[in-house]
């Protein structure tokens, strides 16, 4: 589906929420010096964002 529209407008989002991401992987890395606090909230902002921003249809 290059030619999908749709997809390049779900995609934009994803631009802003890798500069998040990396901004809080950093600090918690710094703050308790383990990456794994960074990797879980970062796994949840990620599907947060997918979750969302999926649409659903259901053929009646």
């Amino acid at each position: 589906m290059p030619n999908d529209p749709l997809t390049t407008i779900i995609m934009y989002q994803f631009i802003p929420v890798l500069g998040i991401t990396g901004a809080i992987s950093t600090y918690f890395f710094r703050k308790t010096g383990h990456i794994y606090v960074g990797a879980f909230l970062n796994t949840l902002v990620f599907a947060w964002i997918i979750v969302a921003g999926t649409a659903t249809h259901f053929a009646f």
